[in-house]
């Protein structure tokens, strides 16, 4: 080991005794680099390796707080081995009321984080040091850095009881992987005072990736391991990965977060406490003994997340004095399937809330099981859920010894006394929980001191706290119409304590009833109060739907005697049907519009709910009649040919009210001139144009028309620019009509130069033309026309397919597939200038390049595209090498091999039997049995040389097959006998009982056979292979007992003849067993060998005569000999 390059005074050295095996580096300079600096004391302990845990202790200066603080110029190397860096190891007093000795700072405008650990499962130690960057000047701005920044999966300490961090002005104070990690004891966010905010972004961020989360502990349980999380738009966000893995756990416990260090005052800016983001299935969130500021969002949880809340302080400190105001924001907020236990059965469990706008809310599939929590001097209470439950708590009866109501079935049901001392309604504390029934309802019977609020909670959510529960569908509002006065009904009764009221705009009560039926049209508060202030309160609109019509005044429009008119009503409920009546009341057919002249009607309606309206009168007035035109004494004057000579005399108007001028309108409505007369004017039509100052507006007389002398007339209607075509700059203009006598046609082109001097204009450039006409006593000239060069006409992406030629013959085609598209107006199809075709479909041409010609409809032929009919390659079959091997012994394994077929597609074969059935599809036939076949070769073009047929033979062949070898066998006793064949392969084998037999006994495909012998016998086996066999071998069988001779009776009578039972030949067999039984089956004799041959005794004594049987075993192996012997007397 190395020793250290500092000298220790003894004080470091005790601080170190836990770090023996490491080595210590001391800090004594608080420059930026060089000898015995932070820096040098890093890089240090990077190059010590990770064997054994390093420390970083510091002995700088005291006299001044500027002699203990380290400016950090660039950024500091990272953290890579197992180390404590230990400022409380600096000599001198702590930074005000923090753990902190040593200050490290950096410019404002530093873009690195301090202290970097990306080390993999590595032992750090943070403790005594403030960690400080001036914020930008704006609020909130700042340069993407942090205070610590980890990495990666290691186990990082940050401060402890005594000696925590002050990390403020950082983007975010410690940010990454603080998976296994412990923060503790630490000012974040806060300046040493702890009453200063410092511009912390982020104090804590937790990003860990994937499975790098373990279990992060913010805080402990001792109230000294709490951090002063405070100064933050985020005190601590999380970001847990939605992936699955093993049970994690982060704890944040004993934190004072947004308070001061003494929990008296807010620290700003208001935001969020806590925030979790994204959460896999295994987190568990755990919140504990903290405390959260109200001006902000306590806790904030997204996406799955699963927390459990005891014991905390929401809105208040620790001792609940009451030091901070009421805030318009929400202690808890859940979002999209969070999971929530707030509070709990165990004595401490509950949760403070206060100061909140609104405590507990979550929304979009989450859920929070609310247990025995207190909550007091809060806008509101009640729990706010999603729209997949259902809050359908209420208390329906009040009185001082019992309670009870409605919720859903099974439900646990939470009362808690009231407190509203500092305004609305609060759950202060359950005082009794029981369980609504199958149907819903539950019921308290116990004292009740007063106003009660309570819960519903069914399959982890909890439901309720509301002051009393009203919801707009439980009121039945009723509308005034003409068959009833307005209404409010509550439909469930309340009963017991609850008043009743319903009080007018003014404040006024008008019912108390639960069923009030008598309410004229208003807005009324609609007030239910239990006993003890708390108070619902609804607002209810009654209002009058019955018909009502409204008197109207109209006019006639000018120069009419009736118009189309509708009645003014309101008709709420819809369904108006109207009805109409003559001045002296007079029912009339009724329509909508109605059609009326001048005079006094009167209207009414009747709605969808049958109530008729009131009467109204309906006034119409007559129009105006301002001016009278008289045109009986009209004198007309023809115009000359192109000369304003025209005129129009002997208009005589009448002015009735008002006074009015004169104006006389071309056709196109321009005025020509003033004036009752009409003079000076060229040919056309006219009108008068009386201007008035009445309502009628302007009044015109007829058109009136001036004919023209000696005219020359020009009808354009059918005349038309024909433009220049195919690319040939030639247009012409026709159509034109012109009548008159001894004209003068003159074409001029836009320049004024004269282009033709017939009716119709033809072979003329692009441009833009008119026709001058003239006579003796005028000219016209007619409009502009246009020739323009129409654009060629492209052809669609018409398809062509070709087809080869073939077989050597002139068969190819080509052939266009217009599909969608219009065709072409013509066809031409050209080889080597040559016109072939003029249809779409070219066909038996031969091989070469076509060119294909189509004319569009302006009867423009022009180049499509070219096309090449090829030669398809013939298929060829070179049968000369085939070889053909016999099928042996009809097995079917002969084969066909050597054809060569070639061709410009894919070949296909067919091989064919003489029953015509297809037996193979390849090139070369095998395992094929003998007889002819036929084999057709195909190219697949479907041409008529695609196909070319051949025969082939399989003969029989014969083979001479291997005799089966076998050794003679030797039985020990009739019996089975097994034949083993020793050299057999595959294929059959046929046993033979003779030489000479024509059917063997036996088949099998083993060789081996089983036969029953009597007696030394010879059996044949043969091998057998399709339709051949080979030569019979003979086996020899030898029953070695063949010679034994076993006698039928004897005759024990002592006559020397025949008197006992003796087996020939058993003495071959000296181990043979013999037993002798009775026909009861008693053991009479029994002997090994020949020694003592039965006599017929058992015991000494005679034996009866008669049938007995015997068993004899000649040794071990062979089968038992069996049998019966007569004893005869």
């Amino acid at each position: 080991m190395r020793f250290p390059h500092f000298v220790v005074i003894l004080l470091l050295f005790s601080l170190s005794i836990s770090y023996a095996k490491g080595e210590t580096f001391v800090v004594t300079s608080n420059a930026d680099a060089g000898n015995n600096t932070l820096r040098d004391a890093l890089t240090k302990a990077a190059a010590n390796g990770n064997a054994e845990t390093d420390q970083i202790l510091f002995n700088l200066p005291t006299a001044q707080l500027s002699d203990r603080t380290i400016t950090l110029l660039s950024v500091l190397p990272e953290i890579t081995s197992n180390l404590v860096i230990d400022g409380s190891s600096q000599p001198g007093p702590n930074l005000g009321v923090s753990g902190a000795k040593v200050v490290i700072e950096a410019d404002r405008n530093t873009k690195f984080s301090f202290f970097t650990i990306n080390k993999l499962d590595i032992v750090v130690g943070i403790y005594g040091l403030k960690l400080y960057k001036a914020p930008l000047a704006l609020p909130f701005q700042f340069e993407l850095a942090y205070g610590i920044s980890i990495n990666t999966k290691s186990k990082v300490t940050v401060g402890a009881p005594g000696k925590g961090n002050v990390i403020c002005g950082f983007w975010a104070g410690i940010f990454g992987n603080i998976g296994d990690s412990k923060i503790q004891s630490n000012f974040i966010g806060v300046l040493e005072d702890g009453n200063t905010a410092a511009s912390t972004l982020k104090g804590i961020i937790g990003r860990p990736s994937y499975d790098y989360l373990e279990n992060a502990l913010i805080g402990g349980e001792q109230r000294n391991e709490g951090n002063l999380i405070a100064g933050c738009e985020t005190g601590i966000s999380f970001d847990t990965p939605s992936i699955s893995g093993t049970s994690e756990t982060i704890t944040i416990i004993n934190n004072s977060i947004g308070t001061n260090f003494t929990e008296t005052a807010i620290i700003p800016p208001p935001s969020v406490g806590f925030q979790h983001i994204y959460s896999r299935q295994s987190v568990v969130l755990i919140v504990k003994k903290n405390v959260f500021a109200p001006n902000m969002v306590g806790l904030q949880l997204h996406n799955g997340t699963k927390a459990t809340l005891l014991g905390n302080f929401f809105g208040t400190n620790r001792s609940q004095s009451p030091v901070f105001n009421k805030m318009n924001s929400t202690a808890i907020s859940g979002n999209s399937f969070v999971e929530l236990i707030v509070g709990g059965e165990q004595t401490g469990d509950d949760n403070i809330f206060t100061n909140y706008q609104n405590p507990i809310s979550v929304l979009n599939a989450s859920k929070a099981l609310v247990t025995k929590n207190n909550f007091y001097c809060n806008t509101s209470a009640v729990l706010t859920i999603g729209s997949n439950f259902i809050d359908d708590f209420k208390i329906l009866g009040h009185y001082g010894n019992r309670a009870f109501g409605n919720a859903q079935a099974n439900a646990l049901i939470q009362l808690y006394d009231i407190e509203n001392s500092c305004g609305p309604c609060n759950p202060k504390e359950r005082f009794a929980s029981v369980f609504a029934d199958a149907n819903g309802k539950w019921e308290y019977n116990g004292l009740i001191k007063g106003a009660i609020m309570g819960t519903a909670t069914l399959n982890g959510n909890s439901v309720g706290f509301e002051p009393i529960s009203l919801q707009d569908y439980e009121i039945k509002i009723t509308q005034v119409d003409c068959n009833q006065n307005g209404g409010v009904e509550v439909i469930e009764k309340r009963e017991g304590s609850y008043t009743y009221q319903i009080k007018d705009n003014n404040g006024n009560v008008v019912s108390t009833n639960q069923n009030e039926k008598n309410l004229q049209p208003g807005s009324y508060t609609l007030e239910l109060t239990m006993l003890g202030g708390c108070t619902n309160r609804k607002r209810i609109d009654i209002f009058n739907l019955k018909p009502v019509t409204f008197p109207t005044t109209v006019n006639l429009a000018c120069n009419t005697a009736e118009g189309n008119f509708n009645g003014n009503a309101s008709v709420p409920r819809g369904g108006a049907i109207f009805f109409w009546e003559d001045e002296n009341g007079v029912s009339m057919p009724s329509t909508q519009p109605m059609k009326l002249r001048a005079g006094k009607y009167y209207f009414y309606v009747k709605d969808a709910a049958g109530c008729i309206s009131n009467k109204s009168l309906f006034t119409v007035l007559a129009s105006p009649l301002p001016a009278t035109i008289d045109d009986s004494n009209l004198v007309y004057e023809d115009a000359d040919c192109g000369t304003a000579t025209g005129s129009i005399k002997g208009m005589n108007v009448t002015i009735h009210s008002g006074t009015a001028t004169y104006a006389w309108q071309t056709q196109i409505g321009q005025n020509f001139s003033s004036g009752l007369e009409l003079v000076n004017a060229p040919a056309g039509q006219y009108r008068l144009a009386i201007f008035t100052n009445s309502s009628c507006g302007v009044i015109y007389s007829p058109y009136y028309t001036i004919k023209e002398q000696n005219s020359i007339v020009i009808n354009e209607v059918n005349a038309r620019a024909v433009n220049a075509k195919c690319g040939i700059n030639k247009g012409h203009i026709t159509g034109m009509v012109v009548t008159g006598t001894n004209l003068i046609y003159d074409w001029k082109d836009e320049s004024g130069n004269s282009v033709g001097n017939t009716l119709e204009l033809n072979d003329v450039p692009i441009g833009k033309y008119y026709l001058l006409v003239k006579n003796s006593n005028c000219s016209k000239r007619s409009s502009t026309f246009t020739v323009d060069l129409d654009p060629i006409q492209q052809f669609p992406a018409y398809s062509v397919s070709v087809t080869k030629t073939s077989c050597g013959l002139d068969n190819g085609s080509l052939a266009i597939d217009y599909g969608s598209f219009n065709p072409p107006k013509a066809v031409r199809w050209v080889k080597n200038n040559i016109t072939v075709g003029t249809a779409a479909n070219l066909t038996n041409q031969p091989a070469g390049k076509y060119s294909l010609m189509l004319t569009n409809d302006a009867g423009c032929e022009r180049f499509f595209e070219s096309y090449t009919i090829e030669v398809i390659k013939p298929l060829t079959v070179d049968v000369s090498k085939v070889s053909s091997n016999p099928d042996h012994c009809g097995t079917g394994n002969g084969n066909i091999t050597g054809v060569i077929a070639t061709a410009e597609s894919a070949v296909s074969f067919a091989w064919k039997d003489k029953n015509n059935q297809t037996v193979a599809t390849t090139k070369d036939l095998a395992n094929a049995k003998a007889g002819n076949y036929t084999l057709t070769v195909n190219d697949g073009l479907n041409t008529s040389c695609s196909t070319q047929t051949f025969t082939f033979t399989v003969v029989l062949g014969t083979s001479v097959l291997i005799t089966p070898i076998m050794a003679d066998v030797k039985i020990c006793a009739a019996g089975n006998a097994k034949l083993v064949v020793s050299n057999s392969i595959n294929g059959n084998y046929k046993l033979y009982q003779n030489l000479n037999d024509p059917f063997p006994v036996q088949t099998n495909t083993t060789g081996n056979f089983m036969v029953d012998v009597k007696t030394n016998s010879t059996y044949y086996i043969s091998y057998n292979l399709g339709n051949c066999e080979s030569d019979k071998a003979a086996v020899n069988i030898t029953v070695a007992d063949a010679n034994l001779e076993i006698p039928s009776s004897f005759s024990p009578n002592g006559d020397g003849v025949n008197d006992v039972w003796q087996i020939k030949n058993l003495n071959n067999y000296p181990t043979a067993n013999v037993k002798v039984f009775n026909r009861n089956g008693s053991l009479v004799y029994e002997q090994t060998g020949a020694a003592q041959p039965f006599n017929g005794l058992k015991n000494n004594r005679v034996i009866p005569v008669g049938v007995y049987y015997y068993f004899i075993l000649l040794r071990k192996g062979c089968a038992t000999l069996s049998g019966t012997i007569t004893l005869i007397r």
